[in-house]
């Protein structure tokens, strides 16, 4: 996706200045921190992580794969009691965070978009 700054923010949540990025690579963290400045950017996302492989996850110990598995849930219910929830309503993860969500209201999809505009 492209990042470029929009009027989603100032439409949807006018008082937001922090994005939380739930993510499973990093390039996404990345991206938006080339947004204006006046935004935090907080993830717990791990630099070295770019995707999930199946196959690799199950080759981890334990207590490797416990921790993101902890990790998972923490972003997750962050999520949930997000002001505004932006997500790829295709993935389960995203679908659970908007049934659950505390105002499904403000979950938004970003499926199909070729610009990813979140601001």
């Amino acid at each position: 996706y492209r990042v470029r700054p929009s009027n989603l923010r100032a439409a949807k949540a006018p008082a937001i200045r922090s994005i939380f990025v739930m993510t499973d690579d990093y390039t996404a963290v990345e991206l938006l921190r080339q947004v204006p400045p006046d935004y935090s950017v907080t993830t717990f996302c791990l630099p070295q992580e770019h995707g999930y492989d199946q196959k690799t996850f199950m080759g981890q110990h334990n207590a490797h794969r416990t921790e993101s598995i902890r990790r998972l849930l923490d972003e997750t219910d962050i999520a949930i009691r997000s002001d505004i929830f932006l997500g790829g309503f295709k993935s389960n993860v995203a679908r659970f965070i908007c049934l659950m969500h505390d105002d499904p209201e403000r979950c938004f999809s970003v499926d199909g978009m070729k610009d990813w505009t979140p601001l």
